[in-house]
């Protein structure tokens, strides 16, 4: 890994910490700097004896700087960081290990995230690519890239001579030798700031075209047919694209709110950790008031970076995600049509005495056990959801239960109001399918499960959902609100709930029996 710096004293450290914080067993980090004048070298020194190395010369530009990283290194799988973009957590954890299973492959990609003013947002979806649709100018994240050495070696590695289209040359030189794979997740993140190299694009795109001119002579005819198979079935490409039905849990970068107000993440944030296998997160959802909600995709559960704590005051100007509307004609029938009086939602459920999950194994009279433990909104809310049911255990007579009540990652108000659902932001956020995990892992059986909705929930998406995400919610909601969400929450009563797509899934696990 090698991140090249010119006077980027107020960036550099985020960098080193996002790759340092890996934890990556086998990892050589270099940084090249620029004969940097602002105080650079003296926050890189601090990482001195956690570096690989630390060059500090007059180069030749961005893409030489990364040049000679690569020659002082002996890694096989080789990237680059610029300073002022990061890593996510587990990022070249995962990269290794796939890299290791998969000999045979020499580049791999990914999308990535987009850091705009301390809002945090999926950047737009990286499509597959080859080398006709690269040579045409496609652009990929280039801190979401990985390859290896022999692949970079096979076309002599970067340009020195480019300044700002280095990564697309040899995105380019390297699809025409090796198969370039997509894969899942978001490894890095880009911050958009002033005076980036990457709002150059008037320069981007001159380099671009003079270096496609230098190549169209050396094309073969199968290239070329390549090309214009590229160029003839673009459109039918984005019509099929179009038909396909979209990821629910992918909500872009949101340009009709762009730029963002001002956000302030607290320092020191905690990032999740998979509540049923412990790992790191494989991808962004979106960023909250003062948090992030990341996403397991092999156990289906969502978390935040930190439970709910200060929000950060936004001006009324506008916020991200403000008035989002899903695509499911089922979604858009609920929001526009009112429910017939006859069809009712939900009656609200039951509460929970207030107790310690945690402590309460502890609090209890030794000998005395419980057939019942009821746990309303609770589960999902404490840091080791795992930990506390096993603690539960203890005080839970044989075959004893536990009912939990919590919000549905399936359920259909996501698409309804995605980033501006009111459950977001409550710790986790479990499916059915997390949940039976979860209970197999802790010694219990999910026993039975519904789901329902209320229309005290769906009013607080309605209201989040005419703000955005960083406007307070108002302590009274209007009655136009009330009488919608009760509409709303009637037509999922009909529709959904029943097919395990209600607001909130309501589970019994029972104490699996001792051996």
């Amino acid at each position: 890994m090698v991140t090249p710096v010119s006077n980027g004293a107020a960036w550099i450290r985020g960098a080193i910490e996002s790759v340092l914080e890996q934890h990556y067993p086998n990892l050589e980090y270099f940084i090249i700097d620029e004969e940097s004048t602002d105080g650079t070298l003296d926050v890189v020194q601090r990482y001195q004896d956690r570096i690989s190395g630390v060059v500090s010369r007059k180069t030749g530009g961005m893409y030489d700087a990364i040049r000679q990283g690569f020659a002082l290194g002996s890694g096989e799988i080789l990237a680059y960081l610029n300073c002022d973009d990061r890593l996510e957590p587990g990022a070249l954890l995962r990269v290794g290990a796939w890299f290791r299973a998969h000999p045979e492959a020499d580049v791999i990609y990914h999308s990535a995230t987009v850091d705009a003013g301390g809002w945090k947002y999926p950047n737009v979806a990286q499509p597959q690519v080859n080398f006709a649709r690269l040579l045409r100018g496609h652009i990929l994240f280039q801190e979401a890239v990985f390859w290896r050495r022999r692949a970079y070696d096979a076309v002599g590695g970067l340009n020195p001579n480019l300044k700002v289209a280095g990564d697309w040359d040899l995105w380019v030189r390297m699809a025409r030798r090796t198969r370039f794979v997509r894969r899942p997740g978001h490894p890095s993140c880009f911050t958009l700031r002033p005076d980036q190299l990457s709002k150059r694009m008037d320069v981007y795109w001159d380099e671009v075209r003079e270096r496609q001119m230098a190549i169209l002579p050396t094309l073969t005819a199968r290239e070329r047919l390549g090309i214009w198979w590229e160029r003839s079935s673009e459109r039918v490409r984005r019509y099929l694209a179009s038909l396909r039905r979209p990821d629910r849990l992918f909500w872009p970068i949101d340009w009709r709110e762009f730029p963002p107000p001002e956000m302030r993440m607290p320092p020191g944030l905690r990032l999740p950790r998979c509540p049923v296998r412990g790992t790191s997160p494989d991808c962004l959802l979106f960023s909250a008031r003062g948090q992030y909600v990341y996403y397991f995709g092999k156990t289906h559960v969502a978390g935040c970076s930190q439970p709910p704590g200060e929000m950060v005051p936004i001006p009324s100007c506008g916020s991200p995600y403000r008035d989002f509307r899903g695509h499911s004609y089922q979604v858009k029938f609920a929001r526009k049509i009112p429910a017939p009086g006859w069809l009712k939602p939900h009656d609200s459920g039951f509460v929970e005495p207030d107790i310690d999950v945690m402590s309460a194994p502890y609090e209890v009279p030794p000998g005395q056990t419980f057939d019942q433990i009821v746990l309303d909104h609770r589960l999902d809310q404490l840091e080791d959801p795992a930990a506390a049911l096993r603690r539960l255990a203890m005080i839970l007579a044989p075959r004893g239960r536990v009912v939990v009540m919590t919000p549905n990652l399936d359920s259909a108000q996501i698409d309804m109001f995605g980033p501006t659902w009111a459950h977001w932001g409550r710790g986790y956020t479990f499916s059915v399918r997390s949940l039976e995990l979860l209970a197999r892992s802790c010694g219990f059986k999910l026993q039975t499960v519904r789901t329902i909705s209320r229309p005290e929930w769906t009013a607080a998406s309605l209201l989040r959902n005419q703000r955005g995400l960083g406007v307070e919610d108002a302590s009274e909601i209007p009655s136009e609100v009330t009488e919608q969400a009760r509409s709303i929450a009637a037509w999922s009563r009909l529709l959904w709930d029943w097919r395990g797509r209600g607001d909130a899934i309501v589970a019994r696990f029972e104490r699996a029996p001792l051996a």
